[in-house]
């Protein structure tokens, strides 16, 4: 710990300063600091909290929480009644913000952390991350390597950390874990994490799947068990995750083999029997409500509409609902809806016949910051070449707007002081300006109508979509797809719009709001209730051919990404950055020519001869 910055706090609180004593405090490293250090840092933190109250900077009711969370995180540390932080930590989320309760956790646990039970160890690395504390996340898992021999982290975790460090440090961090994990002595380690960083980014699957099967140690074949049960899977790569899970799953986990099962056949479009294995798991497996889920998808495919709702219902009724779950429930129950007023599956359905027009269609999006990345210049471009407008709202004119390109002031459909990012409910899409974004379109949309398109969408055929109703889709896991906003089109006036629109900003009040919740979700649970009945539900493959679980593939060799995308119904392509940012890949610096498919379409839609469409260069 910087002692000087204890001195700074308690010179704060002498001046009664709480502002600058809180902040000082929120940002200690308090894990390698001495126990002394540590008592008179939550000394310090105890008058804060007092000061605060005082100067009407904190409610007396959140400040006594502060305080009595702090007196009983002494006597855990003394009892090692570990399990109590629980109910504790229930009790003060909603008195302190995210970091200055990261801070005050690892100050007042620091001696008993390596003591904890794994649950409660994660639980602090979850918490630093959701407080955007990479100093301190990295303490943690330093201090886990060398002094907690149990400590075998999940993927997740994993995606956490690596994703905190690639954000806030200089160099490759897969390759800074690696080093952590070696200079503490944990080699055996090592054969796990190079499996996560295969996975995590999403390319040379089926090699981290022999590297996979290949662990022996009984915990790290368990984490990869984990992983595939947890994670969302291409159509194309169940079939062998479902033959990994039932290589390293153990004897005892035949309903987790079941479910994975019922996963591979809901690909195939067996539906009876999704419901058949489905409605055999016990209602108290860990995993109901994906098995729920994809059983009320199987009920609403062979035409039991009511029942399909029910389960779906049920699942979003559940306490504590996990909100990727309960998002996952109103994808489910958009198609249900749709095959009840007798549409196809949105991959069975025909894309809607837009037709090529003499003038120039006009395509709509959004960017704020002060430059466009080299991927958004490409979108942009693709447009362009194509012969669509392009009408870019802002509201600060970026550096490097490519010609052509008609600059929109954005406060003419949203103020300025309406922007907001995704907070610590958001997880791993913390800091994002993507829910931001949902709202903008659907004002946009209802105000005027016609395209819109992310800023990550590369188009691949001119269209027009003057008068059309469509939203686009994705495949969220083999056998389920759900809508996708990134490319959107309707007429002025929408009421469809318009109640997205009204229902967003109502939910970008909730304090709870998640990642997703206002885009994808929003759209699912409306078309769920049966509005938006004259829209088309595009095929996933019109937008998404790649999906947002094989990214990765993007970075492939040309010749054979674009060969596979001829291949498709693909009308445009969408690249996803969001899951860039996840999974770690750099959108900062423009790709240099290595013969991958974005850096050479980037570099020929720069260079090819203008009467080239994009079509034609992927031909190329």
């Amino acid at each position: 710990m910087d002692r000087e910055h204890l001195l700074q706090a308690a010179e704060a609180l002498d001046a009664e300063n709480a502002d600058a004593a809180w902040r000082t405090l929120s940002g200690l490293r308090a894990l390698s600091a001495s126990a002394p250090e540590r008592r008179l840092a939550l000394s310090l933190w105890k008058r804060a909290v007092n000061l605060s109250m005082a100067k009407d900077r904190l409610s007396s009711a959140d400040g006594l929480a502060i305080l009595r969370f702090v007196a009983d995180l002494d006597n855990i540390a003394a009892t090692g009644n570990h399990w109590r932080l629980y109910d504790d930590l229930a009790a003060v989320d909603p008195a302190i913000d995210a970091g200055a309760l990261a801070s005050v956790l690892v100050t007042a646990l620091g001696d008993v952390v390596s003591d904890m039970p794994r649950e409660l160890r994660n639980e602090l690395l979850i918490r630093c991350f959701m407080a955007g504390r990479a100093d301190l996340l990295s303490d943690l898992w330093e201090h886990y390597f060398r002094t907690a021999p149990d400590f075998v982290p999940d993927f997740w975790l994993f995606q956490a950390f690596y994703r905190s460090l690639h954000e806030m440090t200089e160099g490759e961090a897969g390759d800074r874990i690696l080093g952590m994990c070696r200079a503490a002595g944990r080699e055996t380690l090592l054969p796990l994490l190079r499996v996560y960083l295969a996975l995590l980014h999403q390319r040379e699957l089926a090699d981290a799947f022999a590297a996979a099967r290949d662990l022996t140690d009984p915990m790290q074949r368990r984490m990869i068990v984990l992983w595939l049960r947890g994670n969302s899977h291409p159509r194309d790569m169940i079939a062998e995750a479902v033959r990994l899970h039932a290589d390293l799953s153990g004897p005892d986990d035949h309903d987790e083999r079941a479910y994975m099962q019922a996963r591979l056949k809901a690909a195939e479009g067996a539906w009876a029997e999704v419901k058949a294995i489905t409605s055999g798991l016990p209602a108290d497996v860990e995993f109901q409500g994906e098995a729920l889920c994809l059983e009320a998808l199987a009920e609403g495919h062979l035409g039991h509409y009511d029942a399909a709702h029910a389960a779906l219902r049920h699942v979003r009724a559940g306490r504590d609902v996990p909100w990727f779950l309960s998002g996952r429930a109103a994808l489910v129950g958009a198609v249900v809806s749709r095959l009840a007023h007798g549409a196809p599956p949105p991959d069975l359905a025909s894309p809607p016949t837009l037709s090529v027009v003499a003038g120039r269609p006009l395509a709509q999006s959004l960017w704020i910051g002060p430059r466009l990345r080299w991927i958004e210049e490409m979108s942009i471009r693709s447009y362009l070449r194509n012969g669509w407008r392009y009408q870019l709202f802002v509201y600060d004119i970026p550096e490097n707007v490519p010609e052509g390109v008609e600059v929109m002031d954005a406060t003419a459909i949203l103020p300025r002081s309406t922007v907001f990012r995704e907070g610590a409910g958001s997880g791993m899409h913390r800091g994002s300006l993507g829910a931001f974004s949902d709202l903008f379109r659907y004002a946009l949309l209802s105000r005027r109508g016609g395209l819109w398109t992310d800023t990550d969408v590369i188009n691949l055929d001119r269209f027009e979509p003057d008068g059309a109703r469509m939203i686009a889709t994705e495949w969220t896991d083999a056998g389920i797809i759900g809508p996708n906003g990134a490319l959107m089109a309707a007429p002025a006036g929408c009421a469809f719009q318009r109640a997205a629109l009204d229902r967003a900003r109502a939910l970008h009040a909730d304090a709870d709001m998640h990642f997703a919740r206002i885009g994808p979700e929003l759209l699912a649970e409306m078309i769920w209730q049966g509005d938006g009945c004259d829209y088309d539900l595009l095929p996933p493959d019109y937008l998404n051919p790649i999906g947002w679980m094989e990214t990765g593939r993007l970075l492939g060799p040309f010749a054979h990404t674009a060969a596979a995308l001829m291949q498709t119904q693909a009308r445009c392509l969408h690249v996803y950055t969001e899951t860039w940012r996840l999974i770690g890949l750099d959108l900062g610096a423009e790709p240099t020519a290595d013969g991958s498919f974005l850096a050479t379409l980037n570099q020929r839609l720069r260079e090819a001869p203008a009467d080239l469409s994009v079509r034609d260069i992927l031909k190329g």
